[in-house]
């Protein structure tokens, strides 16, 4: 990548804002879902379900507002790339989660703050319910520590890569865009590597699925021509028994009343049933059933 890279340039011209007054939609539904009081047993803000926020934040209350803010200057900065910010629905649970589209790749990211465990410290009134049997509370406390990473998760093929930044003493997020940006870039080049793998892939697949389908029809079209013969075979066979019945009994009673009339029915019924007699009507069935066979694909 050249740093002369247009999508680069962009970046070194985009001026961080130093208030926000106006958030994008998801933005927006993430900051009316989230609630002092709801938080996870690390202290992260967790938006209330109703609202079906796709954002994949995990800060506490205290850089919440920072987070948004930075999220929505990022989101202005891609937007001069023609990189948006949009919402997906997972089809197999129905969550929701956000991407940026960029360049026909979907790229998967995270907001998220780092925590700082410490051994929980029982109060007065928890000493006297663990001395009692009755405190079933938390071993830890989480303890916010303001700093915040950006990352761009699940890029690329299996096994997937993560591209993390994260605030220094000296420089804090809000001021590596350029090498964010750097990032998003590799990790668009990886999806679609990984994107058009995969899609090879699932063609291949295709391909030999069909064909394995195409053989199947094939051979059950062969088990149909072999039974249609052996039956043909059989009539065959049934059909010069009966004119060796015909001829024995011709044979045997010439002069009985009937013999005539009775060996000419079963004569025609020989030749109706032998295949011999109807050659036009057995390879006309034979090539109607290799036509099914080989005309369906």
């Amino acid at each position: 990548m050249s740093d002369d890279d247009p999508r680069l340039k962009r970046v070194r011209e985009f001026n961080m804002p130093n208030k926000t007054s106006k958030y994008c939609d998801l933005i927006r539904l993430y900051r009316k879902a989230c609630s002092k009081d709801n938080l996870d047993r690390h202290g992260f803000l967790i938006p209330l379900p109703s609202f079906k926020s796709a954002l994949d934040f995990k800060v506490t209350q205290t850089s919440y507002s920072r987070a948004c803010k930075l999220l929505q200057a990022i989101v202005r900065l891609f937007a001069k790339n023609k990189w948006v910010l949009e919402s997906r629905t997972n089809k197999h649970n129905e969550d929701v989660y956000a991407v940026f589209l960029a360049e026909g790749e979907e790229i998967k990211f995270r907001l998220s703050e780092k925590t700082k465990r410490i051994d929980h410290v029982l109060t007065p009134r928890e000493i006297e319910d663990k001395r009692n049997g009755r405190y079933y509370g938390k071993r830890y406390d989480y303890i916010n520590t303001g700093v915040l990473t950006f990352s761009l998760e699940r890029v690329g093929e299996y096994p997937t890569k993560t591209y993390k930044w994260s605030d220094k003493k000296n420089k804090p997020l809000e001021e590596q865009l350029e090498e964010i940006t750097k990032g998003f870039i590799q990790a668009m080049e990886l999806t679609r590597i990984g994107r058009l793998k995969a899609e090879e892939e699932e063609r291949i697949s295709k391909l030999r699925y069909a064909e394995f389908l195409k053989q199947e029809h094939r051979n059950k079209i062969e088990l149909k021509k072999r039974k249609v013969l052996i039956e043909e075979a059989d009539s065959f066979n049934t059909s010069r028994k009966i004119r060796m019945l015909v001829d024995a009994v011709v044979n045997a009673n010439s002069d009985a009343d009937g013999v005539g009339d009775w060996a000419e029915w079963a004569a025609q019924i020989a030749n109706d049933i032998d295949p011999t007699k109807r050659i036009e009507d057995l390879l006309t069935s034979h090539k109607e059933l290799d036509n099914l066979a080989y005309n369906k694909w």
